[in-house]
C-alpha cells in the first residue's frame, strides 16, 4: 500500500493543513492508505470513514494555502526522519518506522522470528498469570524477568549465528504522539 510522506514547510506553526476529508477520498482513489505529515491534519472522523490513515504533528481546524504539495517524489525529513521515495515504511498509532533498504529481504523474516520469541517467552507469563490467578506479583515479576533473559539470550544467538543483528538494529524509527484516524 502507499502511503504520503509529506513535510511541512510552515514549521513550528499549525495555520492550515491539507490532511482532511476531501485529500483523503482523492488520495485512497489513488491507491494510499494514508499519510504521514509533519505539519496539521483535520476532518479525522471523515478521514476514517474513508479509509485513510493519518499521522500528523496537530490537529486544526482550516484548510491551508493552496492544499497542494509544491514538490512531488523527493527525499523529505519528517518528525526528524529521512524518507526517500519508495522506502519501505511500517507505521501505525504510535508512531512509524523506515526500513532500510539493505534490511528489506530479511524484514519478513526477522520479524515472524521475533514475534515468535515474543509468544513463547514473554507474552506466555501474562497469559498464564492471568489464567492461573494464584500467582502473586512477586512471582509473576521473577517469571517475567527469566523469560526477558530468554528471550534476550535467544535472541542474541540467532542473529549472532547470522553475522549481526541485521533489520533490528538498523531501522530508524520515530515514536512519537500522533494524530490517527
Amino acid at each position: 500500500p502507499k502511503i504520503v510522506v509529506v513535510q511541512d514547510l510552515d514549521k513550528p506553526r499549525l495555520l492550515g493543513s491539507m490532511w482532511g476529508e476531501v485529500n483523503a477520498n482523492f488520495f485512497r482513489s489513488l491507491g494510499c492508505i494514508g499519510c504521514i505529515c509533519d505539519g496539521a491534519v483535520r476532518d479525522l472522523d471523515e478521514m476514517t470513514t474513508a479509509g485513510f490513515h493519518a499521522i500528523g504533528r496537530g490537529t486544526c481546524i482550516g484548510h491551508a494555502h493552496g492544499g497542494i504539495p509544491l514538490r512531488w517524489n523527493l527525499s523529505v525529513e519528517v518528525f526528524g526522519v529521512t524518507v526517500r521515495p519508495g522506502q519501505l515504511i511500517h507505521a501505525d498509532k504510535h508512531g512509524f518506522l523506515v526500513v532500510p533498504e539493505e534490511d528489506e529481504e530479511e524484514l519478513l523474516q526477522v520479524s515472524e522470528f521475533m514475534d515468535t520469541l515474543e509468544r513463547r517467552h514473554t507474552i506466555r507469563v501474562g497469559k498464564e498469570a492471568c489464567a492461573m490467578g494464584n500467582k502473586t506479583g512477586m512471582q509473576i515479576s521473577a517469571e517475567m524477568q527469566s523469560a526477558m533473559q530468554m528471550f534476550g539470550r535467544e535472541k542474541a544467538e540467532t542473529f549472532a549465528a547470522q553475522n549481526g543483528m541485521g533489520v533490528a538494529s538498523n531501522a530508524t524509527s520515530q515514536s512519537l504522539h500522533v494524530t490517527t484516524s
